[in-house]
């Protein structure tokens, strides 16, 4: 059984060094496998669009074999869905967990509480930077814990 993995609408709006916007696609089988990219152009991005390079992608592969489309939840993918829907009914579209998980984090990292943990992360990685001679003797103490030292990274936005 295969599942297409079509990325998330972003990579329509990002583009590479020389500003071609692009579209990828993955299929897991249940292992990821890289599909194929392209740019898309001077097509505007709309869910007819995404529809009709989809339908490509699925036609290629074959409708039996497919399962689930996944996407992330963007409004121009919620009409790709139901365009493709009504093509293609055994096909079940889902949007992407991942992404969903990702703004989930986002609204928790904003809670008071939350933002004060990351504020004092923050102040105790920027202290071992600033500190050589303690920042060694943390690698000392997690070595004999870890037996290898971890680094210190700031929290960054994703």
């Amino acid at each position: 059984m295969y599942f297409i993995f079509y990325y998330n609408i972003y990579c329509f709006f990002r583009s590479n060094l020389v500003q071609e916007h692009w579209t990828n696609y993955i299929i897991t089988t249940p292992k990821p496998i890289f599909f194929s990219a392209h740019p898309t152009g001077e097509i505007c991005q709309n869910s007819n669009a995404i529809a009709n390079d989809l339908e490509e992608i699925i036609t290629k592969i074959g409708t039996t074999k497919i399962s689930a489309i996944i996407t992330d939840n963007a409004s121009v993918m919620k009409k790709t869905w139901k365009i493709l829907e009504a093509r293609y009914p055994k096909i079940i579209f889902l949007e992407c967990i991942a992404h969903n998980l990702n703004l989930l984090v986002g609204d928790v990292t904003k809670l008071p509480w939350i933002a004060d943990i990351i504020k004092d992360a923050k102040e105790i990685v920027k202290f071992f930077k600033n500190h050589p001679l303690q920042a060694q003797i943390l690698k000392r103490h997690q070595k004999a814990s870890y037996q290898q030292p971890k680094s210190l990274k700031y929290p960054v936005k994703t």
